[in-house]
């Protein structure tokens, strides 16, 4: 057995992600810069599955978070528990598990003879190495295990015990972030100059240098080539433990490119498979007339929202806050900006479990007559002119000012001024660390990593991670004595929210934990802590005449979306490719 390891709480992060542009008919030849190679006879002939994205490459998990990162991490790496395309929570590692009576303690059997990419044999030191590794690096999906994670012990090869700092009802979902790596693979090509990542004299670098173009990883697909920036090329692992279907895609590739011209120009030469989830209405109409493309809907509870920050006056007093809900066509932009979605709910996707169920009806709507009484109402309703409100949109998101012009424009109408501001997304990011620099509304969509309504509680609302993309309402920077709460419910300050939070999340029983998720979500609807917009369909164009894409059957034989947790539907293992019913050019 390699080093039993035994490793504290940090947190653990994860992510992977891929780009490009690529070229026709791409036949790279394959390199491995000295690593052990599997050649791939098992399923024969080059069965390309190409797929747009929005974001850059890499192949460290422990890194990022972004959508495109995730795709790369879930074909190149595994986790001891999956989603399938439908969002059930199926094994992948893990043969089976145990949980404790009181909740604190994990235990996994493990599939044995699980390979990695360069042929050693997966046990359960990689799995507690994986979580001393992330924890450690403290970045990317670390905070899904932040304070909650006490210790991961590899017992024997095939056995692992996590032990929990507390109950937590979602612990098992949060897994399906926690890519596991080749513990050997990555000591053995260790950086100790490096001088931007230092962890020690042990560790060096962590791995961090030899994962910017290499992966240390089990899943079905291995690196082949990594372009910074631009693209991963991965072929199919022959040794994969799940075994291939013959007409799985045998090479993918993950290009970083959402061009509109250059997508369509890549579809209609059949160099490219699958586009990305961001193309406009009218790109997808004009992808939709090229022989051979369908556009797929489904869904990743993605949930488009606007953040406000509550601290920064006049967003600190709730009558203004509503007001501000009260001035959003909703209706409109379900319809016109957002196809095939529909009018947010609350504050999470009506596809994710446990969301659904929870509320029936937003408590605002377009309704001018009504925002001028919340006005009113307001501490503010004197003085409007002295307190402009901010609106930032990111400069590189064209679909963000078609939130902020028509709101600019009602808000007008009740006496608001709304100063719409533009700025690259670093200069967001750097103003969002403090609550005084943090603009006073944002857009943000947000799609749950794992597949439970509860993933955004923490995430979005817990002062344990205010200051990213996620979380800007600076809830502990706000005045408290004003919130709207249950009878039964008092909250003071932030550390009774964030306790309130925590003692849901620790309920393990789902029913009975689902049933809190409501009076969570009321509080954050009565008080406006932020705007939900539109739950958001997503839409690809794809190849329907040769790729047979699990999501898309879907849709197509029932009529019903496909919903589960992000990236899960490009599982490329699960795709077929037939060469031989190309379309013709």
């Amino acid at each position: 057995m390699k080093n039993k390891y035994l490793v504290r709480l940090i947190g653990f992060a994860l992510l992977l992600s891929i780009l490009t542009a690529c070229g026709g008919n791409l036949e790279p030849t394959i390199e491995n810069n000295g690593e052990p190679s599997t050649e791939v006879s098992s399923i024969s002939g080059d069965r390309w599955l190409r797929m747009a994205v929005s974001g850059s490459p890499d192949l460290d998990p422990a890194a990022y978070t972004s959508w495109s990162r995730v795709y790369c991490y879930l074909n190149v790496y595994d986790s001891l528990v999956m989603y399938d395309s439908f969002g059930n929570l199926t094994p992948l590692l893990a043969e089976s598990w145990e949980v404790s009576n009181d909740g604190l303690s994990y235990t996994f059997k493990l599939k044995q003879g699980v390979k990695f990419h360069d042929g050693s044999e997966l046990t359960s030191s990689d799995i507690a190495f994986t979580w001393n590794r992330l924890s450690t690096l403290a970045s990317g999906f670390a905070y899904l295990y932040k304070n909650i994670i006490d210790t991961v012990d590899a017992v024997d090869d095939y056995t692992v015990v996590f032990t929990l700092v507390s109950p937590y009802g979602t612990f098992l979902e949060t897994l399906t972030r926690m890519y596991i790596v080749n513990e050997d693979l990555i000591m053995s090509n260790l950086d100790f100059q490096n001088e931007t990542f230092n962890y020690g004299d042990v560790y060096g670098d962590f791995g961090r240098t030899y994962l910017l173009d290499h992966d240390a990883g089990s899943g079905p697909y291995q690196t082949v080539e990594m372009s910074q920036q631009n693209y991963l090329i991965a072929s199919a692992f022959q040794d994969y433990h799940l075994g291939w279907n013959e007409n799985a895609p045998n090479k993918i590739q993950i290009i970083n490119n959402t061009e509109p011209t250059t997508i369509r120009t890549m579809l209609a030469s059949r160099e490219l498979e699958l586009s990305d989830n961001w193309q406009s209405p009218e790109s997808l109409d004009a992808f939709d007339k090229i022989d051979g493309i369908e556009i797929a809907p489904f869904s990743m509870s993605a949930q488009q929202q606007l953040n406000l920050n509550i601290s920064k006056p006049p967003l600190d007093d709730l009558y203004f806050r509503r007001a501000l809900a009260s001035l959003v066509d909703y209706e409109s932009l379900a319809e016109n900006v957002f196809p095939d979605s529909v009018v947010a709910t609350g504050p999470s996707n009506k596809n994710t479990p446990g969301a659904a169920t929870n509320h029936n009806n937003y408590p605002y709507s377009y309704n001018i007559e009504k925002a001028k009484e919340y006005l009113a109402l307001s501490k503010y309703a004197d003085s409007l002119d002295q307190y402009p409100v901010e609106f930032f949109t990111s400069s590189a998101a064209l679909i963000q000012p078609k939130l902020a012009l028509p709101l600019q424009a009602a808000a007008q109408q009740v006496g608001i001024t709304v100063e719409i501001t533009s700025a690259p997304l670093a200069t967001q990011q750097e103003r969002n660390a403090n609550s005084d620099t943090t603009p006073h509304i944002e857009t943000y969509s947000f799609a749950p990593y794992y597949w439970d309504a509860g993933t955004i509680f923490e995430t979005h609302y817990s002062s344990r991670n205010e200051g990213n993309g996620n979380n800007t309402m600076w809830l502990s920077k706000s005045d408290w004595s004003n919130v709207v709460t249950p009878n039964d419910i008092k909250l003071t300050g932030i550390e009774d929210w964030d306790h309130l939070i925590g003692s849901v999340m620790s309920i393990t029983t789902q029913t009975e934990r689902l049933a809190k998720y409501a009076m969570l979500e009321n509080i954050i609807m009565d008080n406006v802590f932020n705007i939900p917009l539109a739950s958001i369909t997503e839409r690809v164009a794809y190849q329907a005449e040769y790729v047979m894409w699990p999501t898309a059957e879907h849709y197509k034989t029932t009529g019903e979306l496909a919903s589960t947790s992000v990236g899960y539907q490009f599982w490329f293992h699960d795709f077929e490719v037939y060469n031989d019913k190309v379309p013709q050019q």
